[in-house]
């Protein structure tokens, strides 16, 4: 369980010093190209549920589940995978995080931030992500509700060992056919900004490459999706092979597609916005074309923690791995 109060007592050097660490891991390392489980899933048993998006508890989460529910719809829900007695510390510690995050901006140009539990990144992050992709990089988290989670090298190093705890690292490392590492650029934590943009369709491979090794375990800590009040997620629940979704002639990034270009990818696949309760985890790779759901009326911001595993020898260069 992920205890709020423990976090006050963190030694802010040693977390410091322990994600420098992370990153220095990879300092001269470079990717090295291997068999991915999207090139082996030919062997993966056919999916048996009948709802467009899959889903299981977390009772029935396997190796085979998981490699069959990828391998025929690119992504997989869990239900009931936290304990929920976790939900509202990590709220509240999203809250502190992002709220001293822009803090520290407002301050940085006086030299007055000082290292807390809740904004503490490490010195050498500059290293590895040199301005001004740095500066840009936290520009571009603030204006759509979120934060690097290395800002804050307490949380960093309390929620490493959390998830070490949850049981998931083994299946994890079953699934990518390697040790797994963390990212700093993309492990992210959430609290929706509004208005959500409507055409934020893409996936997430067109800007960290395609041939890599990767799983992402989006966490959210609401009720959320469908018409709950809450933005979930917009899915296309297809098994993509390849980037079919960057620089749309209506897209505003160079990575993502525009409303319009979405109907020529989906096929007969209509995109659905399921419904997410606390302690559920959303899982896929960097091939799922997805979206933060839009078209509804939204009274209720959501709380989420996005977390991009990589294979150690697999990985992006560019989202800065970290040793996990």
């Amino acid at each position: 369980m992920f205890v709020f109060d423990d976090l006050i007592d963190r030694d802010l050097q040693k977390d410091a010093a322990a994600v420098a660490e992370r990153l220095v891991y990879f300092h001269n390392k470079t990717p090295v190209k291997g068999l991915l489980p999207i090139e082996q899933e030919a062997n993966a048993q056919p999916w048996q549920g009948e709802s467009d998006l899959p889903e299981i508890d977390a009772a029935d989460l396997c190796i085979e589940t998981l490699g069959s529910a990828m391998a025929h719809k690119g992504c997989l829900i869990v239900r009931n995978f936290l304990d929920t007695r976790s939900i509202e510390p990590l709220k509240i510690a999203i809250d502190r995080v992002m709220d001293e995050d822009i803090a520290a901006a407002d301050h940085a140009s006086s030299g007055e931030v000082r290292p807390t539990v809740f904004h503490n990144p490490p010195r050498n992050l500059s290293v590895f992500l040199p301005e001004p992709d740095l500066t840009w990089a936290r520009g571009f988290h603030r204006d759509t509700g979120s934060v690097m989670t290395v800002e804050s090298a307490g949380i960093t190093e309390a929620l490493a060992e959390w998830f070490s705890s949850l049981g998931f690292r083994d299946l994890l490392e079953a699934y990518l056919g390697e040790p797994a590492c963390l990212s700093a650029l993309k492990w992210v934590l959430r609290r929706t900004k509004f208005p959500i943009a409507e055409n934020g369709w893409h996936q997430d491979g067109a800007f960290m490459g395609k041939q890599i090794n990767s799983l992402n375990m989006w966490m959210p800590l609401d009720h959320c999706g469908g018409t709950s009040g809450a933005p979930g997620m917009d899915i296309i629940p297809f098994r993509f092979h390849d980037i079919v979704a960057a620089g749309t002639d209506d897209a505003v990034f160079n990575w993502s597609a525009g409303p319009e270009s979405i109907e020529r990818f989906q096929g007969d696949q209509a995109p659905v916005s399921p419904v997410f309760h606390p302690g559920d985890i959303f899982l896929f790779d960097h091939l799922l074309l997805h979206r933060t759901q839009f078209g509804h009326d939204f009274s209720r911001p959501r709380y989420a923690i996005e977390t991009w595993f990589f294979g150690e020898r697999n990985f992006p260069k560019n989202q800065i791995p970290m040793k996990w």
